[in-house]
């Protein structure tokens, strides 16, 4: 801010400036001072040094600056500032303080109250910019409301964490109270003149050294809350320091009566101790010979003695884990077999053996290719889904089977694990069912056929057949083949074809009309055209169509007409 005030022609500030920069020097020996003894573990060494450049370089250059390179290079070191701080307080754990009140003071200090000198000064410096400009631009005016809204959010969270810690240690209360009061009022105050005179004022009045009193006020309230803060920060950390102190003495205390207890303990119970491991060491023999139905007797009533009944329980739960699981293995639908890596058989149970036709002590230790013989032979290997493979019986005979494989690990052994499902029945149910399917669309097929081509006899001698729908090649011949019987089965002397719903009438119809009454005639009897739309002869006419010899009506109920007076005659 002295500099800005210097460079912007105030020169009776030059002399505290130059004392403010002295200042800073000395605060920068201390910070060194502090990092000889602390830096290695902070890891601050290398950003102190950094900062420590940045100002001395900033020092040698103040007076001769612009005001906006002032402002711009006393704010990347402000905000070299507040790294280094944020810094400190990531590598001690401030932020992360398990402790409520640790946790938001340390908060205030390192966070949240240089942020509220940063934005307070912002708004000392722009506020001071407009009085002298007598105005504001839009974008000035802009600046300074976000301003305003950001120094009030911030006096809102710095509330809100301050009563947090307030509640959960009132000696916090009792030092930042007063503190945070003033500097809520000093801000309000300054927010207040900042809205009323100048961002919302028709013309700016208030006088710059009013202004910039009220802002240093609001600076001097927070500095004085965050001088507060620190020590308060300092008490709380000093005060777990020692508390954590005296609960290190007393672990240590207690670890050694116990480390003494323990010892006495050991000397007192060796002896019986080692009597019964060695019993408990022939029981385990015992067990591991096979004779799982002997259980561990021991006199000790202690924890050894819960040790044997313990070992007796699993003991017990083995043998039925192990009968349990042979039951499932033999009364599995599923054939269920198991192979090591070289493809030998470990265990075959009943129902793979009345699939492949082999007793369990036959199968054990053959290799799968006298069961899955090639090309299939190596899909033991490929663990995953079921899929589709060959078998080969004990008679030699081939069939289809699914195997899904599994794997397990036995040590640095895997084992696989075949389940196999004979495809046979599924097969023969598959062909049958697409036999029954092939006869089932050959008779839609032929009902098909027979729906499309339709010969109503009107009277002994009169059979009509009207069309409905387009007439293709396949269609043209189920009409003449259709009509041709019907007209030989009913003896028919009068065959009348409609052709009202032929939506299209073209060569391919004319000439599949010319075909069926050419066939009709060889018969006998004589073929009659009806449904013959004017746009239907008009079509036939342009084709060239010679239907000459074939009788038309243009309706059916004159081609029906026609016929019945043919047949009286």
């Amino acid at each position: 801010m002295l500099s800005n005030e210097y460079l912007n022609g105030e020169e009776d500030v030059a002399e505290q400036l130059l004392r403010s920069q002295l200042q800073v020097d000395r605060d920068f020996e201390a910070l060194h001072a502090i990092d000889q003894r602390l830096g290695g573990e902070l890891g601050t060494t290398e950003r102190l040094n950094a900062l420590a450049t940045s100002w001395r370089s900033l020092k040698t250059r103040a007076f001769n600056l612009h005001s906006y390179q002032s402002d711009d290079q006393h704010t990347q070191l402000i905000a070299d500032i507040r790294g280094l701080m944020a810094l400190v307080g990531d590598s001690a754990d401030l932020v992360l303080d398990p402790t409520i009140e640790s946790h938001y003071t340390s908060d205030m200090v390192l966070q949240q109250l240089p942020e509220g000198q940063d934005l307070i000064a912002k708004t000392q410096l722009l506020g001071d910019l407009a009085i002298e400009n007598k105005g504001l631009t839009v974008g000035d005016r802009m600046q300074l409301s976000i301003l305003n809204g950001l120094v009030e959010a911030h006096i809102r969270t710095t509330s809100r964490g301050l009563g947090v810690a307030y509640h959960d240690n009132p000696a916090v209360q009792a030092s930042l109270e007063a503190p945070l009061r003033e500097y809520s009022a000093a801000t309000d105050a300054l927010l207040l003149m900042l809205r009323k005179d100048i961002i919302f004022a028709a013309s700016i009045s208030v006088p710059s050294h009013v202004y910039m009193a009220a802002a240093d006020q609001a600076i001097a309230a927070n500095l004085a809350l965050w001088d507060r803060s620190s020590e308060v920060l300092d008490e709380l950390l000093n005060a777990r320091i020692a508390r954590l102190t005296r609960q290190k003495y007393l672990v240590v205390a207690v670890a050694a009566a116990g480390l003494l207890l323990v010892a006495y303990l050991w000397v007192a119970f060796y002896l019986a101790v080692v009597r019964t491991v060695s019993r408990l060491d022939d029981a385990a023999q015992r067990m591991i010979s096979g004779a799982l139905v002997d259980t561990v007797q021991l006199d000790n009533r202690d924890e050894l003695g819960q040790i044997a009944r313990s070992f007796n329980d699993i003991a017990t739960a083995l043998i039925a884990a192990g009968t349990y699981r042979q039951a499932v293995l033999d009364n599995a639908v599923d054939g269920i077999m198991t192979m090591d890596e070289q493809g030998l058989i470990r265990s075959f149970n009943p129902a793979a053996g009345r699939i492949f036709g082999y007793a369990a002590t036959e199968a054990i230790g053959q290799p799968i290719e006298q069961f899955i013989p090639a090309p299939h032979s190596h899909e033991y290997r490929v663990v995953g889904v079921g899929r589709e493979v060959r078998g080969r019986r004990k008679d030699g005979s081939s069939f289809p089977l699914d195997l899904a494989v599994g794997q397990m690990d036995q040590g640095d052994q895997h084992v696989f694990i075949g389940i196999i499902h004979d495809l046979t029945e599924r097969k023969r149910t598959e062909v049958e069912r697409a036999q029954l399917q092939e006869q089932i669309i050959q008779v839609q097929a032929t009902t098909l056929a027979a729906l499309s081509t339709p010969l109503i006899p009107i009277s002994d001698q009169v059979v009509v057949m009207p069309l409905i729908g387009s007439v293709d090649s396949q269609r043209a011949q189920q009409v003449l083949a259709a009509l041709l019987q019907g007209v030989e089965h009913s003896q028919a002397r009068v065959a009348i074809l409609d052709i009202t719903g032929v939506p299209v009438v073209d060569t391919h119809v004319a000439q599949a009309l010319i075909s069926v009454a050419h066939g009709v005639r060889l018969l006998g009897a004589q073929f009659v055209l009806t449904g013959i739309r004017p746009e239907v002869a008009q079509t036939i006419v342009g084709m060239g169509a010679d239907l000459s010899r074939i009788v038309t009506h243009s309706t059916l109920q004159s081609g029906i007409a026609y016929a019945t007076s043919r047949r009286q005659a």
